[in-house]
């Protein structure tokens, strides 16, 4: 009975995590490029907005200053006074102009 009790052996069950903690560093890398990403998209979209208005608005007053008299010239001052550009316009153009709200 003593032999019954007794330890025979003993089993070891060894894994190698390596490759596991190789893919949890990448994924951990991945996540991070995506929010860099994301943040670089974010800001080119701040930047690229701002300049895009600017633009418009250098293309109406140009078409303003072009065409005084004619139907288009009303159009870009109106299309100027309700972006904003109403001061800009008038200084442009030769004509005296009050600011309309």
């Amino acid at each position: 009975m003593e032999d019954a009790q007794r330890v025979m052996g003993v089993a070891v069950l060894l894994k190698d995590l390596e490759s596991v903690k190789t893919v949890q560093s990448l994924v951990s890398y991945s996540a991070k490029l995506a929010a860099l990403g994301r943040l670089t998209s974010g800001v080119a979209h701040e930047v690229k907005n701002p300049l895009n208005a600017m633009m418009i608005h250098v293309e109406l007053l140009k078409s303003g200053s072009r065409t005084r008299g004619g139907t288009s010239s009303r159009v870009s001052r109106s299309s100027a006074a309700r972006s904003g550009g109403w001061t800009a316009w008038c200084k442009a153009s030769s004509s005296s102009c009050a600011r309309r709200s």
